[in-house]
């Protein structure tokens, strides 16, 4: 299976709409471990809980439910509903567009959202919805752009409303709003049946099993699903069945009444193809029974592999570890260039650890005894750019500033203070912080946002709008003067 390159190392009880229900066969066809998403990590002016951002999706699935065709939250998410498409063999689909107006920057708040529509739509449950919403992200990962799949994939009415160079998901979070068009795959055939056998198939399921711990997780969530669906469809075969019997039953008393009509013969003919039908269905779903069981045999199996080699991983000679130090990994690509820190080996440069947050400013940081000092976030609402410390030995955020710090300030440390410029009212300061990062004093007056921030003579030098240097007092930060 093709993978995707790494950018960054870093929930079913079937409720029926009418016939429609996501077809999970293309949804399961991805290895999740293929796929690695880029979020944002840093700081933000605000948080919504959990319950507020699947509220969106429940939000889009209550318009959607009265309007039919397409419903939107504002003007940042929406969804086009392609139902009536006659692709045959293809399938129709609810195209999800991430708006240029939308803020959403993880990839779980993406799902989240999804998994709110899924709930509040289709009637899934809150795990089922949870990790179909995960695979959606996934599969539209995978296929990004790849209209010649989707073109083979979907209905032509659903080829017509997706633009092809939004198609699917980008890895990266700030290719996100504006440029996003989910696909989830949905049929309007078979009564509600979901089927996900036909892209979890066994060479899925082989690729999965290269991975480090071999797609172990993934293959369960989609066994767990086949098994509820394979009862779920036994129950109904068992309901045929009886209902057979008994419109047979019903077809015997009648003929002790008329004899054998014409009717009566194409009521029983009608019976017996029905008969014919649920057999077929029954050999079917005894065949995606054993499948199911044979996949959970290779489960346990790799599981056991899997515990194995950990076990035998443990009792082997550990090599002394290496000396790590902190070094500051600056992404390429186009600017505004940001960063992770990272621990690295001190002799070979070998990447140990990587930290969480992603959006470290510039290429200017400072060692406060075991904490590391920068500047991190991007300076869009609920965005936030702040001074953050993390531990120096395992990268862990410490502090978060609550003022707004310039995303490209000058930053210095001097006699146990911390300088950077600072906004408030939508103007720029220079601001002195101690070192647990609260505002101690701001300079009353403004500043260039950019200006450089040298310390001489007990003074602080900065360049105010206008162009003209003025020296501050290092502690109030008020004009210095003779």
């Amino acid at each position: 299976m093709r993978k995707l390159p790494v950018l960054f190392m870093i929930s079913l009880v079937l409720v029926p709409l009418s016939a429609q229900q996501v077809v999970k066969e293309e949804l399961f066809s991805v290895n999740r471990d293929s796929v690695e998403f880029l979020n944002y990590e840093g700081p933000h002016v605000k948080f919504e809980t959990d319950a507020q951002i699947r509220g969106i999706g429940r939000a889009v699935a209550a318009e959607l439910s009265g309007s039919g065709r397409s419903a939107a939250y504002f003007d940042k998410y929406r969804v086009i509903h392609v139902i009536d498409a006659e692709g045959g063999v293809k399938l129709n689909a609810d195209i999800f567009i991430i708006e240029k107006n939308a803020s959403v920057d993880h990839i779980d708040n993406v799902r989240r959202i999804l998994s709110g529509y899924l709930e509040g739509y289709y009637g899934y449950s809150r795990d089922d919805a949870g990790v179909i919403a995960e695979f959606v992200t996934y599969y539209n990962a995978f296929y990004r752009k790849n209209m010649e799949y989707f073109s083979k994939v979907y209905a032509d009415q659903v080829i017509n409303k997706l633009t092809p160079e939004k198609s699917g998901i980008a890895t990266r979070y700030s290719e996100w709003p504006g440029n996003t068009e989910m696909l989830i795959p949905v049929s309007a055939s078979g009564g509600g049946k979901v089927n996900i056998d036909t892209i979890s198939n066994k060479e899925v399921i082989e690729d999965l099993r290269t991975q480090e711990d071999k797609g172990v997780d993934s293959r369960k969530d989609m066994v767990e699903l086949k098994e509820k669906e394979i009862e779920g469809e036994q129950k109904a075969i068992e309901k045929a069945k009886k209902d057979i019997q008994q419109e047979k039953k019903a077809i015997e008393e009648e003929k002790k009444d008329t004899g054998t009509t014409e009717e009566i013969v194409k009521k029983e003919e009608a019976v017996k193809t029905r008969e014919e039908a649920v057999k077929t269905r029954e050999e079917k779903n005894r065949k995606r029974q054993e499948a199911v069981q044979e996949e959970r045999d290779r489960i346990a199996k790799d599981e056991k592999q899997l515990i194995e080699e950990r076990d035998q991983s443990s009792t082997t000679p550990v090599a002394a570890a290496p000396e790590l130090v902190p070094f500051l990994l600056v992404e390429e690509g186009e600017p505004p260039f940001m960063g992770t820190f990272v621990l690295i080996d001190k002799k070979t440069g070998r990447i140990n650890k990587k930290s969480s947050m992603n959006t470290v400013r510039g290429r200017e940081y400072h060692v406060l005894g075991n904490s590391l000092l920068c500047i991190s976030g991007i300076d869009r609402p609920p965005k936030a750019v702040r001074l953050m410390t993390m531990n120096k030995k395992n990268l862990k955020i410490e502090k978060e500033g609550v003022n707004d710090i310039y995303e490209y300030s000058a930053l210095l440390v001097s006699d146990g203070a911390i300088y950077a410029v600072t906004r408030d009212s939508g103007k720029w300061y220079a601001g002195r912080f101690d070192n647990n990062l609260n505002l101690k004093a701001k300079s009353a007056v403004e500043v260039i946002p950019y200006t450089p921030l040298i310390q001489e003579n007990g003074n602080l030098y900065v360049e105010l709008k206008g162009g003209e240097i003025k020296p501050l007092d290092k502690m109030s930060l008020a004009l210095f003067t003779e």
